[in-house]
């Protein structure tokens, strides 16, 4: 989820940027009669091409800088547990370098898992028709423009180092390969979270490291870097952090009396 810095005429192009006004699925929404996309403005350094005209929010750009996402169309969203100016929101995409926007994806929540910025190329991850109160939505797959739903039922997402996308969706682990197929990992069953390890993972025993919910025992479950397998390594954790070089750590027994204990090579 690193912003990553456009060249020059991109950033020129970011800087204006602002919502544009509703459309059909999939179409281009850049203000009545197109005349968001023709608008100009000068500034050092170039030209600034107008790209949306309205409210515009949670900007992101693609690895490769050949991308920016956005958020457009929100509806606030009231509820005692959601923070302040909470909204479900469209999602859309457009070149950096010019082309019509289009949008990928409906009922975006404005919370900050739910878009992800794939750590190379020019991929983003949504969850789409997320629901507050369960906390779960569509996993949409955005990848040079082209949205395809992944998962259903996803909690929690992320991209590993290698560009692969990993989800909890219905409490199990599923990885998503570059196409976007989706597979069950074997032993990962009744996850609620995971973490990464950083770069690289080729050659890691443990690269990425997964959680049961407290509730269900607070296992912790280990998969090295091909994602073939979790294996339990502890039971009762409460927290688990990964370092360089194989390292990793987690705490376990009681909020008020853990245990810090650490592995790795």
């Amino acid at each position: 989820m690193d912003r990553r810095s456009l060249t020059a005429a991109s950033l020129a192009a970011a800087i204006l940027l602002g919502g544009c006004s509703r459309g059909p699925e999939g179409q281009g929404g850049a203000g009545q009669g197109g005349q968001g996309a023709t608008a100009t403005a000068p500034v050092a350094g170039g030209e600034a091409r107008l790209v949306a005209a309205g409210l515009v929010r949670s900007l992101l750009a693609s690895a490769d800088g050949a991308w920016l996402a956005w958020l457009e169309g929100c509806q606030e969203l009231q509820g005692r547990f959601l923070p302040p100016g909470t909204a479900s929101c469209d999602l859309v995409v457009a070149r950096a370098d010019g082309g019509e926007p289009v949008r990928v994806a409906r009922g975006v929540s404005t919370l900050p898992h739910a878009v992800l910025t794939a750590p190379s190329g020019g991929a983003f991850a949504a969850l789409a028709g997320y629901d507050h109160a369960s906390g779960a939505g569509e996993l949409v797959l955005v990848r040079d423009g082209a949205a395809r739903t992944v998962a259903e039922g996803v909690t929690f997402a992320g991209f590993l180092p290698g560009g692969a996308l990993l989800a909890v969706a219905k409490g199990a682990l599923v990885a998503v390969g570059e196409g976007g197929a989706a597979r069950p990992i074997p032993g990962g069953e009744g996850v609620a979270s995971f973490s990464t390890a950083p770069p690289p993972l080729q050659g890691r025993a443990v690269a990425v490291l997964a959680r049961r919910p407290a509730a269900a025992g607070g296992a912790l479950l280990a998969l090295g870097a091909d994602l073939a397998r979790a294996e339990p390594i502890a039971a009762g954790t409460l927290d688990y952090a990964l370092g360089a070089g194989g390292a990793y750590a987690y705490t376990a027994g009681r909020p008020d009396r853990s245990e810090l204990w650490a592995g790795g090579p």
